[in-house]
């Protein structure tokens, strides 16, 4: 099992003025779609705003143009060649959003041409997934490993997208946790080429920062050394994925969904501020429970609404900052009740 969270840095307020009003571009509404994967209604939100016309000519370029131009990701030719099958497959989901399982079957028949595989009959959801996991899969992360790159497939929030880098760099970190002290090797994952979907249709700006493998090593998409002393890093990545890493331990067969959550309520007992919780926020909802991601901030949200506010779920911001200093007890003594209920 591989356990994905993200981590976007949200910016303040941006205001403009227009040739007939005063209006005010808002970074996080447009994230906030991005992260909702509704990459259309994204782009038209940029469209309405003098500040973001370089950024909406971008996306014009690689969705609206015809042709369309896509994204050069790698110098090396057969990588390159690789992620423009994804590259199409990004378009088909998110820009023509054509369903998940026939964009996923013309993806397979794609790279299984470019990787010169024979196509079984696919006349099922399985029977895609199957021939994508078994032979289309290993088949990428050898033609990518050939080219002296590392390789990270799978699929991350229910949609396929590599994650390639050049270097791994074994580092080992002691991390604080309510359960005690640990020391974790943490795997330095160094130029970056592909980071999946979300960081392709945000061209960067927010993105998969981290993830538990299944050996139970931790690993970090890293930028520089001064992320050492982030809380970013300390705390929405370390004791993030660190607690992944303990839960794998010590608890059998623990759902995806559970331990998300847990790593979560990890991140708000550690807080500085209010940023983690603000995305949790963001990110919430309980429309598909196989999200791992939005569904664990939903009983995230709710459970800590049910301990502050006795209600099943506050979604007022303005209430939450009120009662900020609760937060990190709250989350220490569901993270506790989790325990004792296990």
């Amino acid at each position: 099992m591989i356990l994905f969270y993200y981590n976007g840095t949200i910016s303040h307020n941006i205001f403009i003025v227009t040739e007939d009003t005063l209006e005010k571009y808002d970074d996080k509404k447009y994230l906030e779609l991005l992260l909702q994967e509704k990459l259309v209604e994204a782009v038209d939100y940029l469209k309405g705003f003098s500040t973001t016309r370089r950024l909406s000519e971008k996306y014009r370029k690689l969705y609206e143009a015809k042709p369309r131009k896509l994204l050069k990701m790698s110098q090396n030719k057969t990588v390159n060649e690789i992620l423009v099958y994804f590259q199409e497959y990004y378009y088909d989901v998110f820009w023509a959003k054509i369903d998940e399982d026939t964009a996923r079957k013309t993806l397979a028949r794609g790279l299984a041409e470019k990787l010169e595989i024979a196509v079984p009959e696919l006349n099922t959801k399985e029977d895609v997934q199957n021939f994508y996991d078994k032979k289309i899969e290993p088949a990428l992360k050898d033609a990518v490993t050939k080219e002296g790159l590392c390789y990270r497939g799978g699929d991350t929030r229910g949609h396929l997208g590599p994650y390639i880098w050049q270097t791994t760099e074994p580092t080992v970190f002691h991390v604080e946790l309510p359960s005690g002290k640990y020391g974790y090797t943490v795997n330095i994952l160094k130029g970056f080429i592909s980071r999946s979907w979300l960081a392709y249709i945000s061209f960067g700006t927010i993105g998969i920062s981290g993830w538990t493998g299944e050996d139970k090593t931790l690993n970090r998409v890293w930028k520089d050394e001064s992320e050492l002393k982030k809380s970013v890093f300390q705390i929405d990545f370390l004791k993030h994925t660190a607690q992944h890493a303990y839960d794998y331990a010590h608890f059998e067969n623990m759902s995806a969904v559970d331990m998300e959550y847990r790593a979560k309520l990890v991140q708000l007992i550690y807080a500085i501020n209010m940023t983690s919780f603000k995305n949790f926020m963001l990110d919430a909802s309980k429309d598909d429970p196989e999200n791992t991601l939005a569904y664990s901030s939903y009983m995230l949200i709710g459970n800590l609404s049910k301990k502050i506010f006795d209600i099943d779920f506050q979604s007022d911001m303005k209430k939450w900052k009120e009662q900020k200093q609760k937060i990190p007890e709250a989350a220490l003594q569901l993270l506790n009740e989790y325990k004792e209920n296990a």
